[in-house]
């Protein structure tokens, strides 16, 4: 789904409703989540984001006011 249509438009869609009415809102990302080509030898299918597409997520989150970040 976000191949097709890309990763601003998810978080387009997405970002509002996380956001709203939360008095903070806490971004949690495992490595796992990743495509392997952005980690060799990590994980098993290639079907995840790329590097590019969560830096997109990461900055569209920060453009949205988040207010924390953990990555695993």
């Amino acid at each position: 789904m976000t191949t097709s249509r890309g990763m601003l438009a998810v978080c387009a869609e997405a970002y509002p409703h996380a956001f709203s009415g939360a008095a903070r809102t806490w971004f949690s990302l495992d490595m796992d989540v990743l495509d392997i080509g952005a980690i060799p030898g990590w994980g098993d299918e290639a079907i995840g984001p790329t590097t590019w597409e969560l830096m997109e997520a990461i900055h569209e989150a920060g453009k949205a006011g988040i207010h924390a970040m953990s990555f695993q």
